[in-house]
């Protein structure tokens, strides 16, 4: 269940800040009130937290899927402001970056298939 948690963390990052998060350079091991999410300056505390707590490298200390759905980010009990703007048009910079990366990976697959000769056997 932890490792379900550690995911869903991944993509609500993924959701809020519109990028992948850079998890070898990320110190989430303990939650601490100075943490800062690269490119999520928008985000609020409360969204910010959730995410440190899903994304804790132990999973000991990684929240419980209870524990999450009770979180005050979650239920709305938290600050009513949105700040979704920033995180909408980063998440579509993220949708087309890989869009961007899958179109090249088909060129580049067509053009070795296309220098590969093909043997006798293939042709028929």
């Amino acid at each position: 269940m932890a490792g379900d948690i550690w995911g869903l963390g991944v993509v609500l990052y993924i959701m809020l800040c519109g990028l992948e998060p850079d998890l070898d350079h990320m110190e989430l091991t303990e939650i601490s009130p100075g943490f800062t999410l690269p490119w999520c300056d928008d985000l609020s505390l409360n969204a910010k937290n959730l995410i440190q707590k899903m994304l804790a490298r132990r999973p000991c200390v990684r929240i419980a899927a209870k524990q999450a759905l009770d979180d005050v980010w979650v239920n709305g009990r938290a600050n009513k402001v949105i700040h979704m703007e920033g995180a909408v048009e980063r998440l579509k910079e993220f949708n087309a970056r890989r869009k961007f990366r899958a179109a090249t990976k088909v060129v580049l697959v067509t053009n070795q298939m296309s220098n590969k000769p093909l043997r006798k056997k293939e042709l028929r």
